[in-house]
């Protein structure tokens, strides 16, 4: 349950400093869980830095693939 998630999840979540697919999977779920849990505060800020994380993790290959700029 929701409820529970916050608990398993944050104490992962402090071992996770640097981007990475583990990260923002993790800020994923705490968002949903806090977003069921009526929080949605919580909830955009667990999402937001889901986002900028996956951009950081990603922005290497990213950069790669745009040959037409």
């Amino acid at each position: 349950e929701a409820e529970a998630v916050p608990a398993l999840l944050e104490p992962r979540l402090a071992l996770l400093a640097e981007p990475s697919t583990e990260r923002v999977l993790v800020l994923s779920v705490l968002g949903d869980a806090w977003h069921r849990l009526g929080d949605h505060a919580r909830a955009f800020e667990c999402y937001r830095a889901s986002k900028a994380a996956f951009a950081t993790f990603h922005a290497a290959d990213a950069a790669n693939r745009l040959t037409h700029t």
